[in-house]
Formats: structure tokens, C-alpha cells, sequence
């Protein structure tokens, strides 16, 4: 059985939005596409696909910001 995730504590506890923490649910949103597929439960298309309709969003966001 695989190792689970412990969050021990929560500091600054705060709601994280695409206006306040872009970047971060940016980097969050990639690498669990990339977990997906490295669990094979995405192919290589989707992912591309995934990623590509991603970035569109970035884009979109950081033209309106405070979206």
C-alpha cells in the first residue's frame, strides 16, 4: 500500500482563490494531472489535453485578474 498525504497542521488558514494564489493552484492543478497519469488512470492525450485547456485558463486569468 502506498504512503497517504498527513497535513500535521494549518497555518494562516485562509480560502485560496485563482485571483489571491494563481500560481499556486496552478502548479497544484499540473502535478495532479501528472500523478493521474503516472497512476495510469490518464493516457497521454488526456493529459495533453488537461494541461492545454490549463494553461488556456492561466492565460485567461492573468489577462483578468481578480477573476
Amino acid at each position: 500500500m502506498g504512503k497517504k498525504a498527513v497535513l500535521p497542521r494549518i497555518e494562516n488558514d485562509r480560502e485560496i482563490t485563482r485571483g489571491t494564489d494563481a500560481e499556486f493552484l496552478f502548479q497544484l492543478q499540473r502535478s495532479l494531472l501528472h500523478d493521474l497519469k503516472e497512476a495510469g488512470l490518464l493516457n497521454e492525450a488526456q493529459l495533453s489535453y488537461a494541461e492545454e485547456k490549463l494553461h488556456r485558463q492561466r492565460c485567461k486569468d492573468q489577462n483578468h485578474p481578480g477573476r
